[in-house]
């Protein structure tokens, strides 16, 4: 009985994280193999539309593409990377976040994933352009 409620708290758990934590898994070359579904949510996309395209199709036009050189350069080095990254919807419209970007490894330790957490900066980035609008209009 308790190994069933244990099952439960961690399923409990496990679907808890999918709903409500951006989060990406993709293979070593970009191609996305998992998402959970507050990632669909806030990109407009579903889980079929994303699994087995590339990861940059969520990638906005505005992103220079140095940043993403310098985050593939430290995961190529075994590091994790950071980086403040724009996201383009599916409806064109998009979002921010800070994403944390780190590889996976196998039981053996060899690299096989790359996996991605990402945490909603959309507070910060509005704030920011309300701003910045405001003090054009006191102008």
């Amino acid at each position: 009985m308790k190994s069933d409620t244990y099952i439960s708290e961690e399923q409990s758990l496990v679907d808890a994280y999918d709903k409500h934590v951006i989060f990406s898994k993709t293979d070593l070359k970009g191609v996305i193999t998992h998402v959970s579904d507050a990632f669909c949510k806030i990109s407009g996309y579903s889980k079929e539309e994303l699994i087995g395209q590339h990861h940059n199709m969520v990638r906005h036009p505005d992103m220079p593409s140095s940043t993403f050189k310098e985050v593939w350069d430290l995961l190529k080095k075994n590091m994790p990377a950071t980086a403040e990254v724009k996201n383009l919807k599916k409806d064109g419209g998009y979002y921010w976040v800070k994403s944390s970007i780190e590889p996976e490894y196998n039981k053996s330790g060899k690299k096989s994933d790359i996996a991605q957490f990402d945490l909603i900066l959309l507070l910060k980035k509005s704030f920011s352009f309300y701003m910045k609008r405001l003090k054009r209009f006191k102008r």
